[in-house]
């Protein structure tokens, strides 16, 4: 299926950067769609001017870019069943937020587990990435450093390494019930 043939509707045509995004990553699932989708280029929906491209596991949110007014790299917007919302200014970004996601839920090297008591220093070695990305509501809970990728999300800490060997040195520098103990 074209770049410009989307869901059997006839020709549409997609904006630039989700055309580069297909031809970069769209085809690798190990990369995007683990635990939730990006959309194959037959999958993709159009309804009421936006553009469906992703859903996280489960089915409980989608995400759409508006197809007007044009932009060369629209915002997007996240679909709790019935209740849009804006989620980034540019679809770009969604796209790190996306392979972001997947690493530390279902990539090779990741983990998750509780935070506790003797976390206090924990973040002190990363970087927020909102200091590195523009500052927007899904970033706050972002950490990075040369090797581990943290997420905050409420009580518990995930993590995906970069090396089997980054993972093994974050879990004993950070002990606790790391939940790969149970797979």
């Amino acid at each position: 299926m074209g770049f410009d043939i989307v869901a059997g509707l006839g020709a549409l045509e997609l904006p630039e950067v989700v055309r580069q995004a297909y031809q970069l990553i769209g085809n690798n699932p190990d990369l995007t769609s683990r635990q939730g989708a990006l959309y194959e280029l037959e999958e993709l929906s159009y309804d009421d001017g936006m553009l469906t491209f992703r859903c996280t596991h489960q089915a409980t949110a989608f995400f759409s870019v508006p197809l007007r007014p044009w932009r060369d790299d629209p915002p997007v917007y996240v679909n709790f069943p019935h209740r849009p919302q804006p989620y980034t200014d540019r679809f770009s970004l969604s796209l790190v937020e996306l392979v972001l996601w997947e690493a530390v839920e279902a990539g090779d090297r990741h983990d998750c587990r509780k935070l506790t008591d003797y976390d206090g220093e924990l973040f002190d070695a990363f970087t927020p990435l909102s200091t590195i990305l523009p500052a927007m509501e899904w970033n706050a809970p972002w950490h990075v450093s040369p090797d581990v990728i943290l997420r905050r999300s409420q009580d518990l800490i995930m993590i995906a390494a970069r090396t089997d060997e980054a993972l093994a040195d974050f879990r004993v520098t950070h002990p606790g019930d790391w939940m790969s103990r149970w797979h």
